[in-house]
């Protein structure tokens, strides 16, 4: 398969590429394609992912409205995991893990923490279509990965801010999220969503 480098492993940037490296007997045409500008993140913490991503959704929301910027948003969503029990302390260091069924609740205290009137939602059911009409209308999705390997996303958070579609001869379609990860802040990275494993979202509209 091809992949391009980066982080601490290999991601999907090139679904074309991707495709034909699976399968170079097939030919793929480009479908569709759509995406709302979304800012790249550093997650700074240890198992912060979920952390990062419901801050980088609520200052996607909020950037305009209270002028906050990132670094102190994501700061302060850090504070409210430890001083809510989300996240733990082991041997001095702080533990960000959020437990599926917690991402919620934290979202919510997040919320209330910068006044904004939002409301958040989670999801295992019809994720594509929730996620692709969430996208189009301008609300990018936090997407919670127990498994995606060929898109190298182990148990991790990252925002889905756009999709891309993609048909082989026989008219069948392969499905990608175009995704922030918190490990690249300019490289374009995709999940492809025909071999994700058991995942949820989050929504926050």
């Amino acid at each position: 398969m091809i992949f391009r480098s980066g982080g601490s492993g290999s991601y999907i940037t090139l679904p074309y590429q991707y495709l034909t490296a699976q399968n170079p007997n097939k030919k793929y045409c480009f479908d569709e394609s759509f995406c709302v500008p979304f800012d790249g993140y550093d997650i700074n913490g240890w198992n912060a992912c979920s952390v990062y991503a419901v801050a980088m959704v609520l200052h996607h929301h909020l950037k305009y409205v209270d002028g906050i910027d990132f670094d102190t948003r994501a700061n302060r969503c850090k504070e409210i995991a430890v001083e809510k029990g989300y996240a733990k302390t082991k041997n001095g260091s702080v533990n960000y893990y959020i437990i599926a069924g917690k991402l919620k609740g934290f979202a919510e205290r997040c919320i209330r923490c910068f006044n904004a009137n939002l409301t958040v939602d989670s999801d295992m059911i019809g994720t594509w279509n929730t996620t692709k009409n969430e996208i189009k209308n301008g609300r990018p999705v936090i997407l919670n990965i127990l498994s995606a390997p060929n898109s190298n996303y182990v148990n991790h958070s990252v925002v889905a801010y756009g999709w891309s579609l993609w048909n082989d001869e026989s008219g069948r379609t392969y499905r990608f999220l175009l995704v922030k990860d918190g490990r690249e802040m300019t490289e374009d990275r995709y999940v492809d969503f025909e071999s994700i494993g058991l995942h949820y979202i989050t929504k926050i509209y």
